[in-house]
């Protein structure tokens, strides 16, 4: 059972944001697109404006566990975060002034597996090849099979209208995905213990995002990384 691990992590805040700063988070793709973000509104001079905007506005809590299992040459870790943000939203100016407060908890998770063809030892940490590749030397390294998923939800009461407010919503439906979910496949070969070489294709489908009640277009992508670390 030396391959088991298992932890958790938390924090806290609680903070209120302005136009200028909301506070909030944006949640992007695997290549740093939006798609996602709570509503800012702008003025005629394209700056953002407090009559309109969302913004934190009390307590955010952020809770994730995590659990690890590698044996031999498999590997599998698991994770999940939970989120609850206080935010608010203002429409309207003086008596007719009407501000719109909530909790939200949109939460995510991962699972990934991860198997190396050489027979080589998987672990959380650096994997160690026990034939590392050399010029002049009959050893390749270690090559492994990866692949994740991993899926991010919004709550949907932050896309609810308040009755009797047109577009009274925390982030526009129309242009905010309420759900990413992505599949990645990766190759990975390391040729020794500091020097590694990932190639990974990533698919990211979405609910929502776009005009019409229609879902955004999907995401694909493909990655490489050369690493040297020491």
């Amino acid at each position: 059972m030396r391959g088991l691990g298992a932890g958790i992590a938390a924090t806290y805040v609680n903070q209120v944001g302005t136009a200028s700063n909301t506070l909030l988070p944006a949640y992007k793709t695997e290549t740093q697109r939006n798609f996602f973000n709570y509503y800012v509104a702008t003025n005629a001079a394209g700056a953002a404006s407090a009559n309109g905007t969302t913004i934190a506005d009390g307590e955010r809590l952020r809770i994730s566990p995590q659990a690890y299992y590698y044996y031999r040459s498999f590997g599998l870790l698991g994770e999940y975060v939970s989120e609850s943000q206080d935010v608010s939203r203002t429409l309207g100016s003086g008596a007719a002034a009407v501000t719109r407060r909530a909790r939200l908890k949109p939460d995510s998770w991962q699972l990934m597996a991860s198997y190396l063809l050489t027979g080589d030892n998987a672990s959380f940490g650096t994997v160690v090849p026990k034939r590392p590749f050399a010029v002049g030397q009959p050893g390749w390294g270690a090559f492994e099979l990866a692949a994740r998923i991993s899926e991010l939800k919004i709550d949907p009461a932050t896309f609810a209208d308040t009755k009797g407010v047109v577009n009274g919503w925390f982030a526009d439906p129309s242009t905010q995905a309420n759900k990413a979910i992505a599949w990645t496949l990766g190759v990975n070969w390391y040729l020794t213990q500091n020097v590694e070489w990932f190639l990974d294709y990533t698919k990211t489908r979405f609910d929502g995002g776009a005009a019409n009640g229609k879902d955004r277009a999907e995401e694909s992508a493909f990655f490489t990384r050369f690493q040297v670390a020491f």
